[in-house]
């Protein structure tokens, strides 16, 4: 009897990460192996297929002691990553607040210089990134990577590119490492695309992760050279400012904190006693150049603490709480719906039925001709469409059968593809029911440019996340007879090039 697998916890980027490893290891295994590896985990798990989460994360955690996987490395060096980030920003905004704040006696710390760099530039960069959302929500782009996501992808095809250009030799004399090494970064990127809310948002966090660090240490700083050295402030300005006029700015900047710090609200008297020209080294009005009132220029510590902290940190704080609620509610929210996945959660849910005599018969075999394994079906059933590609024999019943046996669903229609003309007619009947697609097809030629195209005109017409698969028989006339291992990975090699993650390529004669 099997151990039983350890306590399911919530699906996590680990999980993720090593759902994804194990399919495409799982892709180069027999599937008979498959079948009895995970029959005999399935015992030990409680969740259903209408759980899939806790499913997938309990078949994780119990193929791990016998598969490593790197799911919980990289997850954890993405936390080392964002550690590495905050200490940057740590140290660079302690450099920042250290230097703003630097007195050696002679000049007086720049007020205005101080909120450019703490808060103008960050206020800035705030517009800026909504001004991005909202343009990307305006144009319809609202689930389009963010900036460092694209530069990202960029990057990883430039490096596609260099690598595919830069071994002329390889390319010529292992043309199948070559094709794996293309279906394997197609597939990437299809698979990609499924989580860009998970990689966006935690991308994002970082990045706030490395702003709250920043404005923290800026903070320190300046509060640590306020505490240690008797600062001197003055503001100056080339242009032809009013101390009345700059009073009221800073007064309308001070607004949200007024109430509960007026000191920290500099008044008039404080702004045109603290003008000051660098030229004569002098504030403006002093008899002698010097303040009028030397303990009262240090007074503007209050308000450029106050600005830093509800401009700058305050506002990258909210930022960091709401990336990392919306990364986890992606996590919680992951498509976990695609063909891949469904044949995992078929092997998990669906119960083979098997007879064995007690003794050996001696019987002759019946000619080649596989039998469908037989499921139990789990209502509710899905609706499915069937696709017969080409010269695919139809057979009704029989197919009827695979869609509920197989499939746990129900078959809704069957749809000729015989030539080119007729896929304009089939494409216009697949839409708008939420059928799911089986697209029968025999491997006795190599997958072409049609089927490709087909597909594509299959996917515009059913939508981006509605599963497509091709379900593949060796002979189809004579009997359904499994594909081979070559045949199926040459198929899928080629059909990875659409980058689609909702379409499948399984052999029919093979269980889930």
């Amino acid at each position: 009897m099997p151990a039983p697998a350890p306590a399911a916890h919530a699906f996590d980027l680990a999980d993720l990460i090593d759902l994804e490893c194990r399919i495409a290891e799982d892709a180069a295994v027999d599937d008979e192996a498959l079948r009895a590896r995970d029959h005999a985990i399935a015992q030990t798990l409680d969740a259903g297929a209408e759980d899939r989460p806790r499913l997938l994360s309990g078949w994780l955690a119990a193929l791990r002691p016998h598969h490593p996987m790197p799911g919980e490395r990289i997850a954890r060096a993405v936390r080392l990553g964002r550690l590495a980030l905050g200490i940057a920003g740590v140290l660079m905004g302690w450099g920042a607040g250290a230097w703003l704040m630097a007195y050696d006696g002679r000049t007086p710390v720049n007020v205005i210089h101080a909120l450019a760099v703490l808060v103008g530039l960050q206020l800035g960069l705030l517009l800026l990134l909504g001004l991005g959302g909202l343009v990307r929500r305006l144009g319809g782009l609202e689930h389009a990577p963010g900036d460092l996501v694209a530069v990202g992808r960029a990057a990883m095809l430039l490096v596609d590119r260099l690598l595919m250009r830069g071994d002329a030799a390889w390319r010529a004399h292992d043309p199948d490492r070559r094709a794996r090494w293309r279906a394997g970064w197609h597939r990437l990127r299809a698979r990609r695309s499924l989580y860009r809310d998970v990689e966006r948002w935690h991308a994002f966090g970082a990045l706030q992760g490395f702003g709250v660090a920043f404005n923290l240490a800026a903070l320190g700083a300046i509060l640590t050279a306020v505490s240690l050295s008797d600062l001197a402030f003055a503001w100056a300005t080339t242009l032809q400012i009013d101390a009345a006029d700059f009073a009221g700015v800073v007064r309308a900047l001070a607004t949200p904190w007024v109430w509960l710090w007026p000191e920290a609200a500099p008044d008039v008297a404080l702004v045109e006693s603290t003008r000051y020209l660098r030229l004569e080294s002098a504030y403006v009005g002093a008899a002698d150049g010097r303040a009028p009132d030397p303990a009262r220029v240090g007074d503007w510590w209050r308000f450029v603490v106050m600005a830093t902290a509800v401009y700058g940190l305050l506002p990258r704080l909210g930022l960091w709480v709401w990336a990392k609620r919306r990364a986890g509610r992606a996590l919680g929210r992951l498509p976990l719906d695609t063909p891949d996945v469904d044949r995992i959660v078929r092997r998990l849910t669906s119960h083979r039925v098997a007879t064995r005599a007690p003794e050996p018969e001696q019987v002759v075999p019946p000619p080649a001709r596989a039998l469908e394994p037989q499921y139990d079906p789990a209502p509710p059933k899905t609706p499915w469409l069937l696709v017969a590609w080409r010269d695919f024999p139809i057979d009704r019943a029989r197919l009827r059968a695979l869609v509920e046996g197989r499939y746990a669903g129900e078959l809704v229609d069957i749809v000729e593809v015989a030539d080119f003309r007729a896929e304009k007619a089939a494409l216009s009947r697949l839409g708008g029911d939420g059928s799911r697609v089986l697209v029968l097809a025999e491997t006795f030629e190599a997958p072409d440019k049609a089927v490709r195209r087909f597909l594509r005109g299959v996917r515009e017409a059913v939508g981006e996340r509605r599963p497509v698969v091709v379900g593949l028989v060796a002979e189809a006339e004579g009997g359904w007879l499994p594909v081979d291992r070559a045949t199926l990975t040459l198929w899928q090699q080629h059909l990875a090039a659409n980058e689609d993650p909702y379409l499948g390529v399984e052999s029919v004669e093979s269980a889930p």
